[in-house]
């Protein structure tokens, strides 16, 4: 892979928008963290029903 070599403010650039991007993924990660914890929110989400299905193995009729 060939080395690329940048302005020192193009490098700088880079940096800073991809400390921008990972501070707004935390913060997006956090809140939604904050609203599934709540007391109460867990009705609020929708979920989907499961068809329960036996496990292979471990069960026996009898």
């Amino acid at each position: 892979m060939p080395t690329i070599y940048l302005r020192k403010d193009l490098f700088d650039k880079i940096v800073s928008m991809g400390k921008e991007v990972n501070s707004f993924v935390n913060k997006v990660v956090e809140e939604t963290l904050k609203q599934t914890e709540a007391p109460g929110k867990e009705e609020e989400i929708p979920r989907t029903k499961s068809k329960s299905r036996p496990s292979k193995g471990g069960q026996s009729n009898g």
